[in-house]
């Protein structure tokens, strides 16, 4: 699995390990829809620092989670690999 959702508090964290491409959007909605309907998360981290490699979809993939977050009141943010 390339997505593993803990949630910690009032945050929702979103590990992402090798590959972030296209085959991995299932996985990651999956996750991300687990942090926006916990009533708890007021923040999600997506966390990139296992990542080998990123495309384009990856990218979109993150925006979008962006863009569902906002209405809800939650803050979507991701940091890439140290």
């Amino acid at each position: 699995m390339c997505c593993e959702h803990r949630p910690l508090g009032d945050t929702s964290t979103i590990r992402v390990r090798g590959r972030f491409v296209f085959s991995c959007q299932s996985a990651f909605r999956a996750a991300c829809d687990k942090a926006l309907a916990r009533a708890e998360t007021r923040a999600i981290h997506i966390d990139l620092s296992q990542v080998e490699y990123l495309d384009s979809s990856a990218l979109g993939m993150l925006l979008l989670l962006k863009e569902k977050a906002t209405p809800l009141g939650k803050r979507a943010s991701w940091a890439p690999a140290a």
